[in-house]
């Protein structure tokens, strides 16, 4: 597993990773939140949680440069549009469906 690029704002984080076969998103990002919030708790605030719910999408190879650039400079994109706007766009582009009780809470 690599982390191909991280960043975020306030209220989320984008992460891109390489993940092996034999690790489900779902697997991967329940380790993930529970070692980082156990550590993020003991280091600056016992009160922190993440959200229940998540958003994963496959990245094409030919598109990798660009997600990671768009990862890279989140505070300058959110300043034009806000996480949940930008969501509720993807989500439609891509002719999905989504609970936004799940993902926006």
């Amino acid at each position: 597993m690599a982390v191909l690029a991280l960043n975020g704002i306030e209220d989320h984080v984008h992460l891109a990773v390489d993940l092996p076969a034999s690790l489900s998103t779902a697997e991967y990002l329940t380790k993930l939140k529970a070692n980082s919030s156990r550590w993020y708790r003991r280091k600056f605030d016992a009160a922190f949680s993440w959200q229940r719910g998540y958003g994963a999408f496959s990245i094409s190879p030919s598109k990798l440069a660009e997600v990671q650039t768009y990862i890279d400079n989140q505070e300058t994109h959110h300043a034009r549009q806000t996480f949940e706007e930008e969501l509720r766009k993807l989500v439609a582009n891509h002719g999905m469906q989504f609970d936004e009780r799940a993902l926006l809470e």
